[in-house]
């Protein structure tokens, strides 16, 4: 999820702010090792996840499912692909007109075949059949990470390093938006300077951002096959 805004940021700071390329990075950076000024380094320094779900189970999905058949004037059971969830048969023929469950068909969810009152008419395609297969159920749950970023900023001077600084913070104003479409949210929080020993000229700012995104699992839920009761005698 990290490289997620990793990738994003990057993106950004390259388009928004003018820097050779070997001076933007992403990590740590030791300016004593440098040779050409300025430059600038982010890294997340810690996160926390939240629990994005309103229960433990998460939000169940269903896919739906629509079919086609032909017929022949003389079949009246259809087998669809997938076995159907109850109650979610919906019948058409022709398309556009809707038939009444218990009356003009039947379904046998066991075996996933509609079964017809009277053969539907000849005709190619003419029978519509929508329905949520037992398949495409699903719990979604997902986690929002909020992480603390850290955006080094070194320069050859105070005014060098100031003006770099300032061109991120416009940079992620401006483009916030193009963030939010990559599912990554900006939410500023302050900075510092930062020094280094024997390095007197050399001038640091860091840059404090929250990044939130999130993450999502679509988990697949079995079916219910069947429900056995049993009655258990009372005790006398």
């Amino acid at each position: 999820m990290f490289k997620v805004i990793d990738s994003a940021l990057l993106t950004l700071l390259k388009q928004k702010v003018e820097l050779p390329d070997d001076a933007l990075m992403v990590g740590d950076i030791d300016p004593k090792e440098r040779m050409t000024f300025p430059c600038v380094a982010f890294r997340d320094e810690d996160f926390t996840l939240e629990e994005l779900s309103l229960g433990s189970e998460g939000n169940e999905t269903r896919e739906k499912s629509e079919e086609t058949f032909s017929g022949d004037g003389e079949t009246k059971a259809f087998k669809l692909s997938s076995k159907p969830l109850r109650p979610t048969v919906k019948v058409e023929s022709p398309p556009g007109v809707h038939l009444k469950q218990g009356v003009d068909f039947t379904v046998d969810y066991e075996s996933g075949e509609v079964v017809f009152s009277s053969p539907p008419g000849k005709g190619q395609k003419n029978i519509t059949i929508s329905y949520n297969p037992s398949k495409g159920v699903a719990v979604d749950r997902g986690l929002k990470a909020s992480a603390r970023y850290y955006i080094d900023v070194w320069a050859d001077g105070r005014d060098s390093c100031d003006a770099v600084a300032v061109k991120i913070v416009e940079a992620l104003l401006i483009g916030r938006d193009d963030l939010a479409k990559l599912g990554v949210h900006v939410r500023p929080l302050g900075g510092c300077r930062l020094k280094v020993e024997g390095l007197s000229k050399i001038v640091g700012r860091r840059l404090e951002y929250i990044m939130d995104t999130e993450v999502h699992v679509r988990i697949p839920v079995p079916p219910i096959e069947k429900i056995e009761l049993q009655r258990r005698p009372l005790p006398p």
